[in-house]
């Protein structure tokens, strides 16, 4: 069993999430943490909008295809 699990901006990908939190529970050690991080409909916002402040452009830097913009 493990103390921590990390499952940084992959869950979105998991086409099952309750049989990946199932196993995820599973390994994790009675009090064991779970660090997750996905995206969200702001995915970015802050540093688009402090690149558009100094001018650069920043349409490069777009959200994963479906994970929307904002």
């Amino acid at each position: 069993q493990f103390e921590a699990v990390v499952a940084n901006q992959m869950l979105y990908h998991v086409p099952d999430r309750e049989r990946a939190l199932a196993e995820i529970r599973r390994v994790l050690r009675p009090g064991g943490r779970l660090y997750a991080a996905t995206l969200g409909h702001r995915y970015l916002r802050e540093l688009r909008e402090l690149l558009g402040r100094r001018g650069i452009r920043a349409e490069m830097i777009q959200p994963p295809e479906g994970q929307g913009s904002s």
